[in-house]
């Protein structure tokens, strides 16, 4: 994923701390819920996977 600058060509030292070992990337239009999580089917918003619609989710960055 870093290799293919899913997160642009530069992705910070603190960023590169908090992320895991593993991505987890849905190509088919499905929904990938935690079992540990008794909220997580009712999360609002699950965007991610790599369907043409989800590419399409708007996303914004706030510089503060």
């Amino acid at each position: 994923i870093l290799d293919e600058r899913w997160f642009g060509a530069a992705v910070t030292p603190e960023a590169r701390s908090r992320m895991g070992d593993i991505a987890v990337v849905a190509k088919e239009d499905i929904a990938l819920l935690d079992p540990r999580s008794p909220d997580s089917p009712n999360l609002v918003a699950r965007h991610g996977s790599m369907t043409a619609n989800e590419m399409l989710v708007p996303f914004i960055e706030v510089i503060t």
